[in-house]
């Protein structure tokens, strides 16, 4: 009797299973025949013959495919492509600030008689001391009749470190007179110890007295003049100028900077493949963010990790050692590589400017008895011209782009998202 009874049940089953099949294709064919989707009505279309069938589902399939393959297309533009930059030439609002100008020194009167003093070379010899400076050679020099210790090092660093009062005289912007001194900032790099003016890096003048150090279209001229003292602290390796009987000089400067519209600040590094200045993250020497600058720190840690210290021609840190002479020559070995290391997160900078110069000489013969020559700095009206990033497709690009495509080849809209649950759960069951 149980048998039976189960056998009978098995059978009921199974006659039911036809029918959940059959419920489920009415469902998609009332989605079909209702959805606002074009074409996909006829595929269910009882009156329709089976060739227009056919003809239907290829049109529909075409329709589909070529939507697919335009939206995947913008997707991996949007991935590949997030910026591009361009040449902008609406010049005519732009303002830009006057170029950094740095003084530096790598070798020094002071630092001379120091170092005369702590090798017991003659004063006579300075040459052979100045080697000391050498970039070539990571300041290393075997044939010092004593060897030099780091404090010994670290101590003729301070001997070079220029004073501004001493190096200048008098500065003067626009015919205007400013005192030197509010204007340059020290600053150390691996070309020596410097004196910067409107750098980043160092410091900016900060007076609210001065006047605004920018040009643009408006302006009849932004120059900067620089009369140095006449002082025996003057004594480089490789003079840029014969101190001795300098000439007097003038740059005309040109510049083309680089704008970055509002899209591209909030896109990621990565992305975006370049950094701006507050992006200074890991960085230790300096605040604000500069490709050279870290290039510089990648090259100190790769002197650290492959001699144990650091030459004392790299701007000194308290994380790392500096080399004594002996040491130094682990760094003179291991030159190429340290020089030429490579990191990857050292981007470009985002906001870079390119300075174009013209250097030529001055017939002056006004310069004070109490200075060495006359510089001068010219910024040429501008600028005329500049990069200018942005970002290829914004997120409501994307947005648009793709529900074109959707809307040009299978008429498909929001609500068309909105129609698929409503006729597959509530009106499933609609006749």
């Amino acid at each position: 009797m149980d048998k039976s009874k189960n056998s009978s049940e098995t059978i009921k089953m199974r006659k039911k299973e036809p029918k959940k099949k059959f419920s489920i294709w009415k469902i998609i064919k009332t989605y079909f025949e209702n959805s606002s989707l074009h074409g996909i009505g006829y595929l269910v279309d009882e009156e329709l013959h089976w060739s227009e069938k056919i003809f239907w589902m290829i049109a529909c399939g075409l329709s589909w495919w070529l939507c697919t393959s335009l939206i995947m297309g913008i997707i991996s533009d949007f991935i590949t492509r997030k910026v591009a930059i361009t040449m902008d030439t609406d010049y005519l609002k732009w303002e830009v600030n006057f170029p950094a100008l740095h003084f530096c020194f790598s070798f020094s009167s002071r630092a001379r008689d120091y170092a005369t003093e702590i090798t017991g070379i003659n004063p006579r010899k300075a040459s052979i001391l100045s080697r000391l400076s050498h970039w070539a050679k990571m300041g290393y020099d075997g044939s010092l009749p004593k060897p030099i210790t780091s404090e010994e090092f670290f101590q003729l660093g301070k001997y070079v470190k220029p004073n501004c009062a001493d190096i200048f005289g008098v500065c003067i912007w626009n015919d205007e007179v400013i005192d030197c001194c509010k204007l340059f900032f020290p600053l150390s790099t691996n070309l020596g110890h410097c004196l910067s003016f409107n750098s980043l890096h160092s410091k900016l003048p900060d007076d609210p007295h001065l006047p605004k150090f920018t040009m643009d279209h408006h302006k009849k001229s932004a120059r900067f003049i620089i009369y140095p003292n006449k002082t025996n602290y003057w004594s480089a390796s490789h003079p840029y100028f014969n101190w001795g009987n300098p000439t007097p000089t003038v740059w005309d400067i040109t510049q083309i900077p680089t704008y970055n519209e509002p899209g591209v600040y909030s896109l990621s590094i990565e992305d975006r493949r370049c950094r701006f200045p507050a992006e200074a993250d890991n960085l230790f020497l300096l605040k604000t963010y500069n490709y050279h600058a870290c290039m510089l720190e990648t090259q100190i840690k790769k002197f650290n990790s492959s001699c144990g210290c650091v030459g004392h021609l790299f701007p000194y840190s308290k994380e790392f050692k500096t080399c004594n002479s002996t040491e130094l020559k682990c760094g003179f070995e291991n030159r190429d590589a340290i020089v030429q290391v490579e990191n990857d997160n050292c981007l470009p900078d985002c906001e870079e400017i390119i300075v174009i110069q013209d250097r030529n000489t001055l017939d002056e013969d006004n310069i004070p008895p109490w200075a060495v020559t006359k510089l001068e700095f010219n910024m040429l009206p501008g600028p005329v011209k500049r990069y200018e990033r942005y970002t290829v497709f914004s997120l409501l690009d994307i947005v648009v782009s793709v529900g074109s495509a959707l809307g040009l080849f299978v008429g498909a809209s929001v609500l068309s998202i909105v129609e698929i649950p409503y006729w597959l759960f509530i009106r499933r069951d609609a006749d």
